[in-house]
């Protein structure tokens, strides 16, 4: 018959705020001897047998447990629908996201990772050098209060 063929897919992600306004976001990922800017919140895909109180805690102890373990307190989960074309599978995919605001409890503070390039002497690739790592160093830990 006639139709579209349209996919689902069932997402939870972290929206974590300090005091100062400051979001929890990955920023980029870093492989095959660079890195790729994305900006994007903690998330994770729901398994077909999870409720949404299970993704988030799945999430929290597999991705995030050394950063964020007993230091955040959850709000109440908005749901957010939008529809695109999906890069992976190039089909028409809405996804639905639940998306927890999340705040520091009183004096929580943490330490994440951080790592600093140089594009400079890099092979160039598409009119751009390719980032060279420079160093791994911790960045700094951001001291937290109540909002």
């Amino acid at each position: 018959g006639y139709g579209s063929v349209r996919r689902a897919v069932s997402l939870v992600a972290l929206r974590l705020v300090n005091s100062g306004g400051e979001i929890f976001a990955q920023i980029g990922t870093i492989g095959g001897g660079g890195c790729k800017p994305c900006c994007q919140l903690p998330g994770t895909k729901q398994e077909a047998s999870e409720t949404v109180g299970d993704s988030f805690e799945r999430l929290i102890a597999s991705k995030l447990g050394s950063l964020l373990a007993d230091k955040i307190e959850l709000g109440e989960v908005v749901e957010e629908i939008t529809e695109r074309k999906s890069q992976a599978v190039g089909i028409c995919t809405r996804y639905l996201r639940m998306v927890a605001p999340a705040t520091f409890g009183p004096g929580e503070s943490i330490d994440a990772p951080g790592v600093a390039y140089s594009t400079e002497g890099g092979a160039p690739d598409a009119g751009h050098p390719a980032p060279r790592p420079m160093q791994r160093r911790p960045s700094e830990s951001m001291e937290i209060g109540q909002r």
